[in-house]
């Protein structure tokens, strides 16, 4: 007589358990980053007065830099993964360099073309 068991063989691989970090680094490069830096271009729109323009540019490039880091160590140190769950390759770093910095240079400068015109 032959018994079946509905526990895994023993040669199965176990999942592996993704660290919290891990989770928060690809969180922070798919979508935190990129609000923070939308978020320092409203706020370099509408609180201008309130700050001062070279505090808020260096907040907003460094926001623009560590998102591009934050992906980097992702990819460098912690098996990176696309957002398809695919691993991730240098080429896939910088190809989102080169797309964080093609939208945040233009939105920086109509955030202060805008501030500068005084509408808001």
């Amino acid at each position: 007589m032959q018994t079946t068991s509905n526990s895994p063989s023993a040669n199965s691989n176990p999942t592996e358990s993704t660290p919290i970090l891990t989770l928060f680094l690809r969180l922070y490069w798919m979508m935190i980053g990129h609000i923070v830096i939308a978020g320092l271009a409203s706020v370099i729109i509408f609180y201008h007065q309130d700050f001062s323009g070279l505090l808020l540019n260096l907040l907003y490039f460094g926001a623009v830099l560590l998102n591009i880091a934050v992906r980097y160590i992702d990819i460098r140190f912690y098996k990176g993964q696309t957002a398809e769950a695919e691993p991730a390759t240098m080429a896939h770093w910088r190809r989102f360099s080169l797309l964080v910095i093609c939208y945040s240079i233009p939105l920086w400068v109509v955030a202060l073309l805008i501030m500068k015109a005084g509408l808001f």
